[in-house]
């Protein structure tokens, strides 16, 4: 019995940087204990500092919504 057993051939050159990945995830989310995250609004306060009001759509909070 002889079997033909090929390999499967290399497509695509995978290079993940996991770190900066889980960091860009982690963006726009607030950790609130026990492996589970908020999210937070995308918008900056006047002092250049990420807002961390509870966004009302799904983006801004309702202090943001009109400075997309």
């Amino acid at each position: 019995m002889n079997l033909n057993i090929s390999t499967p051939k290399k497509l695509y050159s995978v290079n993940i940087d996991f770190d900066e990945a889980k960091m860009d995830w982690r963006e726009n989310k607030k950790y609130i204990g026990n492996g589970v995250f908020k999210y937070t609004c995308k918008g900056v306060t006047n002092r250049h500092n990420r807002c961390k009001n509870t966004p009302t759509n799904s983006e801004f909070c309702h202090l943001h919504l009109n400075q997309k």
